[in-house]
């Protein structure tokens, strides 16, 4: 109510009581002037209240709209004072010296591990008959060592007349001594899509820290990779591998960044796991493809693409699961992953997104508590955080990594 129309209510009433006073100065009936005087005092009291009354609420309306006026003033104060912290931020990446941005990461995703254990091949060797259809690398005459299977497929060591060496994935019913025109017929549909589906996306990526498609078949399921010396991290550490803090860094960007491209084309990997790093040349490189998930498939089928012991607490909860589609954010199962690819590497332990959904803060801060540096140690348990929105997404990790790194090492 406005102050005007306050004054006039008063004045109303003020009127009022005058009138009734005027009206009945000496009552007609002399029985009735005591309960007349009284009725009339009764009035005028009522009269008073009401004009307390509405003074009260005058003043009172007048306190909350001049709080409401201060909030406004304030929320605008800290929106501008967040548009002048993001401006700054801003502005202090864009005059970051060159060592923190592309060039150093530029080096560090070519940079090799000081050391790893050389692949061992293991098995009896298999001798390639003839040319596999399909395929423009001629394999006729390589030997072919087995180096690795998964739950459907295997990979061999196919080493040429020539000494040329390819990793030669192909499915675990077929016998690779002798693949002819016709062999998709005995292989299930499934696993015919899975190679498929793993062509398709490879023909999209080229990075660095990606494993090479060479070549494949358009007839059967037969895909041939680039070879990785070193084959994988679960190779290394089972053969005696103990990385050094730089090599774990330097495995960690280098994955980080290959995940931070797979992200910008749509792609979400689902299996990250210390058997799908192979190591080649040195360098970190991401494989298996089979089970990637695009971004904007309409399907939210997760929670099966991903192995014990690394997987996110999104893909093994169907909550969590639909929360996570909901707001976007399927691409933070491979940030968790690589958490654990990082706890894996420096403590030889993973967190299982089942385990993490039963766990208190203060137990995930007790494991990695003897993880140096600190900032690596606070990087990891926010990459394992429960909730996908918490974590940070693939660049805000890669930069935190590329910090540590050169404060530690430092770069040529």
């Amino acid at each position: 109510m406005r102050i005007g129309e306050l004054i006039l209510a008063i004045l109303l009433l003020i009127l009022v009581a005058s009138l009734i006073s005027s009206l009945f100065p000496v009552p007609p009936f002399p029985m009735f002037h005591d309960f007349l005087s009284i009725l009339i005092a009764a009035f005028e009291a009522f009269i008073i209240l009401v004009a307390i009354f509405l003074i009260i609420s005058y003043v009172v309306n007048l306190s909350r709209t001049t709080n409401r006026r201060n909030n406004d003033v304030k929320n605008i104060q800290n929106v501008n004072n967040v548009r002048r912290n993001v401006n700054t931020r801003v502005e202090e990446i864009r005059n970051m010296p060159s060592i923190y941005g592309v060039q150093v990461l530029e080096k560090i995703v070519r940079e090799r591990i000081s050391y790893y254990v050389p692949a061992r091949v293991r098995g009896r060797a298999l001798k390639i008959r003839r040319n596999i259809p399909g395929l423009k690398v001629r394999l006729e005459g390589a030997t072919c060592y087995p180096v690795g299977e998964g739950a459907v497929s295997r990979v061999y060591l196919c080493v040429t007349d020539d000494g040329r060496r390819y990793a030669l994935k192909v499915p675990k019913t077929l016998n690779v001594e002798s693949i002819s025109e016709d062999a998709s017929a005995t292989i299930d549909d499934v696993v015919i899509n899975k190679f498929v589906r793993e062509i398709e996306v490879l023909k999209k990526l080229n990075h660095p820290c990606i494993i090479k498609l060479i070549d494949f078949s358009a007839t059967i399921p037969v895909l041939l990779y680039e070879f990785a010396d070193g084959l994988s991290l679960s190779y290394q550490i089972s053969n005696g591998w103990k990385p050094t803090l730089r090599d774990v860094l330097i495995v960690l960007i280098q994955v980080t960044d290959a995940i931070r491209y797979v992200h910008s084309r749509g792609i979400v990997h689902g299996d990250l796991k210390l058997g799908n790093i192979l190591i080649c040349d040195g360098i970190a490189k991401i494989c298996d493809f089979s089970t990637v998930r695009d971004l904007l498939s309409s399907s939210s089928s997760m929670s099966i693409s991903c192995t014990r012991g690394y997987c996110a607490p999104e893909q093994l909860m169907y909550d969590l699961r639909r929360k996570s589609a909901e707001l976007g954010l399927e691409y933070k199962i491979d940030i968790y992953q690589l958490g654990n690819i990082a706890l894996a590497l420096l403590i030889g332990e993973t967190i299982d997104g089942e385990e993490r959904i039963k766990m208190m803060e203060f137990e995930v801060l007790k494991k990695v508590s003897k993880i140096e540096p600190v900032e690596l140690r606070e990087l990891i348990v926010r990459m394992l955080d429960i909730d996908p929105l918490k974590r940070p997404n693939a660049e805000e990790v890669l930069k935190s990594l590329v910090n540590i790194y050169v404060k530690r090492f430092g770069v040529s």
